[in-house]
């Protein structure tokens, strides 16, 4: 008993960490959206309204949030953020019907965003 009760406590320590570290991640991102749209409040409505059309559209919302910020960070000086979520919501519509997805997805964003700065 007390090994199988080590090994619970060590996975429960793993689950805090983990925990924490998402809790960070998710702080750090929303800190990130405040920048980007100016305030507190209108980083909030663009978080929720990325992560509403993330969730509408099937992707991981969390997990490509930084992909979506530095690429809003770089359109959003020329064109603009309004723009920006434009293009970056049309770039992904056309990403879903053709397949394409993870790595691909996250490089073809990446030269996009590239491409507007």
């Amino acid at each position: 008993l007390g090994m199988a009760a080590a090994g619970g406590a060590a996975g429960l320590g793993y689950g805090a960490v983990s925990m924490a570290n998402q809790i960070m991640q998710q702080q750090s991102i929303k800190a990130q959206f405040q920048g980007l749209y100016g305030t507190e409040a209108a980083g909030q409505a663009g978080f929720n309204q990325y992560m509403q059309f993330a969730n509408l559209r099937g992707i991981r919302g969390m997990q490509n949030a930084q992909d979506y910020l530095s690429f809003m960070y770089a359109g959003s000086s020329k064109i603009g953020t309004e723009g920006t979520n434009k293009i970056f919501q049309s770039f992904t519509e056309l990403a879903k019907v053709r397949g394409t997805s993870g790595e691909r997805y996250t490089r073809a964003l990446t030269a996009l965003g590239q491409m507007l700065s």
